[in-house]
């Protein structure tokens, strides 16, 4: 049975899936107009195959088989059939028969690549180049449409065309425009977390510099993590990181952006604060974590370096600076905040 909620399929297939439907639906109309300008039943023989093997297709192509096979089949059938019959039906060359090319052509830009492209581009031309040689040596073989039946024929046809190159055009951008926010998200965000990555932190860092603005940076790592990981198991830890990081967020939401700099460490790029006033935040990060995020008798808690950033300042080196000053409380006991090295 043919479904529309299509989220589960990649960008192709969907694309492919919905060329389906509106290669059926076009069909549809196309049988309807014939019969109302009263063209001869035959002219529908070429909708009924389309819409025959369309469902089949989809049917196959929804249950994830054999989708490149009935990639073939339709083109296969659309250029060296549907083509062909359609420009005798319709009395060779007209406007009719071009635009209906143009799909053609489209479609396969949008859904075939490679060698498999340039065959079926190649293909179509050639069987146009046929046909228009055909038309001038053998123009007996072409059906006469008389000026009434094909004035009437357009006013179904053109708009029908034009719709379906429009339909299939946005929902090719559509679909592209998806993917490529998905994939910019991807491409900033921390998979488990939602939190930035580590990746987009150093952009950001770099657009700071370029924009002259001096932020504080904080890294924060969590203390005994491991101990959580071995005996309450990954899936308990990957609960307590992101309980972590939303209590970050809830703290520092206002004040600038949080990351995830690698396993249990997590960087903070701090806005508007000064030193006092980000320790102060910081402890209130602390208080809330002991208070809320026991895991089996397991405190959470954190070691903190907090070191200035500033214009003039280079990104590796203050990194490096807070990590130290990470260590600082790492070897000290645990549990703390340190801004400068002891």
């Amino acid at each position: 049975m043919l479904k529309w909620d299509l989220s589960n399929y990649n960008l192709e297939d969907r694309f492919f899936i919905r060329l389906l439907y509106l290669a059926i639906i076009v069909a549809v109309i196309s049988i309807i107009g014939n019969i109302i300008i009263q063209l001869p039943f035959y002219s529908n023989y070429k909708w009924f195959v389309v819409i025959f093997i369309s469902y089949i297709a989809a049917l196959n192509v929804l249950q994830n088989k054999r989708i490149l096979f009935w990639k073939n089949v339709i083109f296969f059938i659309i250029v060296f059939l549907l083509l062909p019959s359609g420009w005798m039906i319709y009395g060779a060359y007209n406007y009719l028969t071009m635009s209906y090319a143009s799909l053609i052509c489209i479609a396969i830009c949008f859904l075939l690549e490679k060698k498999l492209r340039l065959f079926y581009l190649v293909s179509e031309f050639s069987v146009i180049g046929i046909l228009f040689i055909m038309n001038e040596k053998l123009p007996i073989a072409f059906r006469n449409t008389s000026n009434a039946t094909y004035a009437l024929d357009l006013v179904f046809q053109i708009p029908l065309t034009f719709g379906a190159i429009a339909c299939i055009s946005i929902s090719y951008a559509n679909a592209w425009r998806k993917e490529h926010q998905m994939l910019e998200k991807l491409s900033k965000e921390d998979d488990l977390t939602g939190v930035y990555n580590r990746r987009f932190i150093f952009q950001y860092l770099d657009q700071l510099k370029s924009q002259k603005r001096d932020v504080q940076i904080a890294m924060l790592d969590m203390d005994n993590f491991k101990n959580i990981n071995d005996e309450l198991g990954h899936m308990a830890g990957d609960k307590v990181i992101c309980q972590v990081c939303q209590d970050i967020q809830y703290i520092f939401k206002d004040y600038g952006i949080i990351g995830r700099y690698g396993g249990d460490e997590f960087i903070i790029i701090i806005e508007d604060l000064s030193v006092n006033e980000c320790i102060a935040k910081l402890e209130q990060l602390r208080s809330i974590l002991k208070n809320s995020s026991n895991y089996n008798h397991y405190p959470i808690t954190f070691s903190c370096g907090l070191a200035t950033f500033k214009s003039d300042s280079n990104i590796d080196e203050t990194l490096s600076h807070a990590d130290k000053l990470l260590y600082t409380i790492k070897h000290t006991g645990k549990d703390g905040i340190a801004s400068k090295i002891s």
